[in-house]
């Protein structure tokens, strides 16, 4: 099963924003020259990109490519080695043979500079604007790339994020406040609890799940590329709260037993049942 790559970006957040734009602006027909790559005469109307590394190193690079106005994307691979590695979503090319008597030149992935259309101020072939972020994270932009295209993809690419799931949430803020990396959101609205992952900060620790005191948290597997298509933040539950009217934390709303709204949050029920015992306030954690 494939997974993120982990290492250094490729391209540098500038880097990638140029190469968009270019691809934008050019409308080219793109091939992708892994660094390790031989380096073969391509014909004029054959734009080739020698890139700073292997094009595995980045998945998104070929669909964002395309994505942003490329009219095709293939990858010449690196010299002895797995040629589905350097693939990374593009179409393979072979190197051409023959006598190429028009050679393209070679742009320099990491040097783009301002396209010939935008310098006579003919404006951009596409519509004006990145449709994929360079500053996101890689699956993030893959994630884009594949919403531009309306392409499925691949369901064997897992992130970093886990697959939470929450039931029998209480409101009470305990693991938005242990989560490393502020990944999870609490919010009240108009009286209703939204719980929120967000899938760009979450690194699957799992702070969240050891620390919920009414084990309202799971978890099930990791989340897949697919799940960033529909956006970055997923709601794992929401509900109608109530407001204590001791101690002013939220809680779910609901019927005592006698049938009568609940006006006291959970520990505060309990303190009011037992006065002599010690518990900690709705959200309380200790270091």
């Amino acid at each position: 099963m494939s997974e993120p790559t982990t290492n250094p970006e490729l391209l540098s957040a500038e880097q990638r924003h140029r190469l968009y734009r270019w691809a934008r602006d050019m409308n080219p027909d793109v091939v992708l020259v892994c660094a390790e790559a031989q380096l073969p005469r391509f014909n004029r109307n054959i734009s080739p990109v020698l890139l700073p590394g292997c094009a595995g190193e980045d998945p998104s690079l070929g669909p964002a490519l395309l994505a942003c106005g490329a009219k095709r994307v293939r990858v010449l691979p690196c010299r002895d080695v797995h040629p589905e590695r350097c693939a990374a979503g593009a179409e393979l090319v072979e190197a051409p043979r023959g006598r190429v008597l028009r050679a393209a030149e070679y742009l320099d992935a990491t040097q783009v500079p301002v396209s010939r259309r935008a310098l006579i101020g003919l404006g951009a072939l596409g519509d004006g604007e990145i449709v994929v972020d360079p500053n996101a994270p890689t699956m993030f932009r893959l994630a884009q790339a594949h919403q531009v295209l309306g392409t499925e993809p691949d369901t064997s690419i897992e992130l970093d994020a886990p697959r939470l799931i929450a039931s029998g949430c209480q409101a009470c803020g305990v693991c938005t406040q242990m989560c490393p990396s502020s990944a999870l959101e609490l919010r009240v609205v108009d009286s209703v609890a939204h719980l929120s992952q967000d899938l760009s900060t979450c690194n699957g620790e799992n702070t969240c799940v050891a620390s919920c005191p009414y084990g309202a948290l799971s978890s099930s597997g990791h989340l897949q590329l697919a799940d960033l298509v529909d956006g970055d933040v997923r709601e794992l539950t929401s509900f109608p709260v109530s407001q204590c009217r001791r101690c002013g934390a939220d809680f779910p709303a609901g019927e005592g037993e006698d049938g009568t709204a609940k006006t006291l949050c959970p520990t505060c029920e309990r303190t009011t049942a037992d006065p002599f015992s010690s518990w900690l306030p709705p959200g309380f954690t200790l270091d």
